[in-house]
């Protein structure tokens, strides 16, 4: 499965992959049928608009927080890289990042 790039879409957010797309990269092969990503909380507002301009489909939030995205009727954010072909699972922290 190829991952769009959300880099272009969020611009300045950080952003960074986790769930089974991040465990792939140090384990075997995963099925997976979606992306989760985590923002900065104070970040979620800009990045569900800069989505949204992107021609994502907002779908909700999940019971973790967050927001859950699907690609759009144009299929997604072309502009982004891949297209987005995959259902995005937004999650936010106010935990720092590097903490630990």
């Amino acid at each position: 499965m190829v991952f769009p790039d959300l880099a272009p879409a969020l611009g300045s957010i950080e952003w960074a992959v986790t769930g089974a797309a991040a465990a792939r990269l140090n384990m075997p092969k995963r099925a997976t049928r979606d992306l989760d990503v985590v923002i900065r909380a104070e970040d979620g507002p800009r990045a569900q608009e800069r989505l949204r301009s992107a021609g994502v489909s907002y779908l909700g939030e999940p019971a973790t927080g967050g927001s859950t995205w699907r690609p759009g009727a144009s299929g997604g954010p072309h502009r982004a890289g891949a297209p987005l072909n995959v259902a995005v699972s937004m999650l936010s922290t106010r935990a720092l990042w590097g903490a630990g």
